[in-house]
């Protein structure tokens, strides 16, 4: 490889900073399933008249607990990739994003680890573009051995 290849070939994402952000993905996603218990213990309580102003606003602050938890989260990552240099105007990382807003405005959705996922599934994306892969070398020799792995491997690369 010519050091002006080397020199255009960007690092791969990952190191301390990564497993840092993931860790707080992880975090937010865990305080927004505590947020939706707050919106939970709201909507239970305001069955009653009285409780109705001690449920609404309950309600209201977890919802925004979690919204706020999320979009946090969501500023840090976008931070690590403009830093790293990592172009988000591609459909398949706009998609990935989208799919985990929506999920993330819902109440009762957040249960499902948006970000933590759509975080993974960007830096997965993005390694595959800069060299390597999902699968490594060694993943892709052990897998071509067999006509269903040569079938996954292709499907991989054209997929990521």
């Amino acid at each position: 490889m010519s050091p002006e290849q080397s020199a255009q070939r960007k690092e791969k994402l990952g190191g301390v900073f990564w497993w840092l952000l993931l860790g707080l993905m992880i975090a937010s996603d865990v305080g927004c399933i505590l947020s939706d218990l707050l919106i939970a213990g709201g909507i239970a309580i305001s069955v009653t008249v009285v409780g109705a102003v001690v449920g609404v606003p309950l309600a209201v602050v977890g919802w925004a607990v979690g919204v706020l938890l999320s979009f946090n989260a969501f500023m840090f990552s976008t931070g690590y990739y403009l830093k790293n240099n990592v172009p988000l105007l591609e459909g398949r990382k706009i998609a990935t994003w989208g799919v985990s807003a929506i999920i993330k405005a819902f109440p009762g959705l957040n249960v499902i680890p948006a970000l933590t996922i759509s975080f993974v599934a960007i830096t997965l994306m993005e390694n595959t573009k800069r060299g390597g892969g999902v699968l490594g070398k060694v993943g892709k020799q052990v897998l071509s051995k067999t006509p269903v792995g040569a079938v996954a491997v292709k499907v991989a690369e054209k997929v990521l």
